[in-house]
C-alpha cells in the first residue's frame, strides 16, 4: 500500500463478520459472514435466516443457515466399534471456527435433506400416524431397519452413541439425535476437504486474523493431548453411512 508515495507497506483488509453492508444480494439483509462465505463455498439450495439455529424444512426441502454458522464450534466424531456400531469417544470433537464452521452447518443440513428425501420422508407422518412395531420404535425418524442393516445405530435407542446426553428436551433435535449423528458425519466429509478454504476467510474474526498456533490451525481435535493437535488421532467416519 502507497498512499502518499514514498514509503510503502503490506496491509490486511478485514469486514465486520456481523455487519450487513455488503453489495446486493441481501444489502442490509444478511450479515457480511454470509454473503462473503458464501461466494467461497456454496453447493447451492440455502438462504439466509436470522435464527440462532441453521435447520431444513423437510417437508419443503428449504435449508435455512442461522448465525450459528457464523464463530466456534465443536463437531461431534465418531469411528466404527468392533462390532461395526458407530461410536462416539467421550470428548472427541473437532473445533473449528470461521468458514469451517459455515461450511459444516451447510454440509450438515444438506445431509438432512439427502436423507429425508430418499430415506425417511414417510417417517415425518407418524406424529399424527404412529408406525406399526419395528418399524420406527425410537422415533427417531430413521427406519429401525436401516439402523441395524446400514448405519451402525440401535433401533431401540434415539441415541445411540450418547454423543447428543446434554440436549435439553426443548431442543429441536431432541429424541431424533441419530439423524443428527447421520448428517455430523457426512458433513464432516465435506468439511475435511476444505480446509485451504481458510486462506479465503477474511472476516474480522476469521481464520486470516490474528497470530495463530501452528499445531493447532486451522483447526484441532480436543482428544488429541501432543502436537500437532490438527491432526486427528482416530479413523473419523466422515462418508453417508449407508
Amino acid at each position: 500500500m502507497n498512499l502518499e508515495g514514498g514509503t510503502t507497506a503490506n496491509a490486511e483488509v478485514f469486514y465486520p463478520a456481523t455487519d450487513n453492508h455488503h453489495p446486493d444480494p441481501g444489502h442490509l439483509q444478511t450479515p457480511n459472514f454470509f454473503y462473503y462465505y458464501k461466494q467461497v463455498f456454496d453447493p447451492g439450495g440455502f438462504t439466509y435466516e436470522d435464527t440462532d439455529a441453521s435447520h431444513t424444512h423437510l417437508t419443503t426441502g428449504e435449508i435455512h443457515i442461522g448465525n450459528d454458522a457464523h464463530g466456534p464450534w465443536a463437531i461431534r466424531l465418531f469411528v466404527r466399534g468392533a462390532n461395526g456400531h458407530i461410536v462416539h469417544i467421550p470428548d472427541d470433537w473437532l473445533a473449528v471456527g470461521g468458514i469451517h464452521n459455515f461450511v459444516h452447518a451447510v454440509a450438515h443440513e444438506r445431509a438432512h435433506k439427502r436423507h429425508y428425501e430418499e430415506v425417511s420422508w414417510t417417517l415425518e407422518y407418524f406424529d399424527w400416524y404412529p408406525p406399526a412395531p419395528g418399524v420406527d420404535d425410537d422415533r427417531d425418524r430413521v427406519f429401525d431397519v436401516d439402523e441395524e442393516n446400514l448405519f451402525g445405530l440401535w433401533p431401540d435407542m434415539s441415541d445411540s452413541t450418547g454423543a447428543y446426553a446434554n440436549l435439553p428436551p426443548d431442543h429441536p433435535d431432541y429424541g431424533r439425535e441419530d439423524r443428527e449423528c447421520i448428517a455430523d458425519i457426512e458433513a464432516l466429509g465435506h468439511l475435511l476437504p476444505e480446509e485451504g478454504l481458510s486462506a479465503q476467510d477474511w472476516a474480522d474474526d476469521g481464520l486470516q486474523r490474528g497470530s495463530r498456533d501452528e499445531a493447532k490451525f486451522p483447526w484441532w481435535y480436543w482428544l488429541k493431548s501432543v502436537p500437532p493437535l490438527n491432526q486427528p488421532c482416530h479413523a473419523h467416519l466422515q462418508t453417508p453411512v449407508r
